[in-house]
């Protein structure tokens, strides 16, 4: 009888560990989307709005990208975009899919209907067959749809947090988690 209670209460735990990634639910958004998790351990995170500081604390001394010289690349796939030493965009590639996602789960290798049974198919933007893409006003509290191309004041960009998915062949080859001003702007 002991030992059944024992039992049930390790499952209990286990089951409340496991259940972060799918509190979430498709069609809502919130602070907490604009993060990457590691894989063996949810409570390794890295967010978006998070000290340069505070982020090699747990990703270690990254170098600067090769290619564009605005990102800065860590180990395991994972780039972080930094704007005066605030970490604004953070991208998983290739190399990270078994090391970490982002807190709902979508990791490199899925595909665009993986990320839409875990975002909602309701706001996303999927126009092309190799890119996808979520928009969101931190201002407003909403989801936007397609944003026009038009309006790049610092404000309209800043407020807007973005999930954007780049595919080749069918699977998601890269993801980033920015504000729209660190993509569109590049700063």
């Amino acid at each position: 009888m002991k030992l059944k209670g024992i039992l049930a209460a390790a499952l209990f735990i286990v089951l409340l560990g496991c259940g972060s990634a799918s509190s979430f639910k498709p069609d809502t958004f919130s602070d907490k989307d604009m993060c990457i998790v590691k894989v063996d351990d949810e409570k390794v995170k890295v967010c978006y709005g998070m000290s340069r500081t505070d982020v090699e604390k747990i990703l270690g001394k990254g170098k600067e990208g090769e290619n564009l010289r605005i990102y800065t690349e860590y180990d395991f796939g994972v780039n972080l975009m930094y704007r005066d030493d605030i970490a604004r965009g953070l991208m998983l590639q290739e190399g990270s899919e078994s090391v970490y996602t982002t807190a709902r789960g979508v990791k490199v290798g899925q595909t665009k209907e993986d990320v839409k049974s875990l975002h909602g198919s309701k706001y996303a933007i999927d126009i092309a067959e190799n890119s996808m893409e979520y928009y969101y006003d931190n201002k407003d509290n909403k989801f936007l749809g397609a944003v026009s191309l038009e309006d790049h004041t610092p404000e309209s960009l800043e407020k807007t947090s973005m999930l954007s998915v780049g595919v080749q062949g069918g699977k998601i080859t890269r993801l980033w988690l920015a504000d729209r001003k660190m993509l569109v702007l590049l700063h």
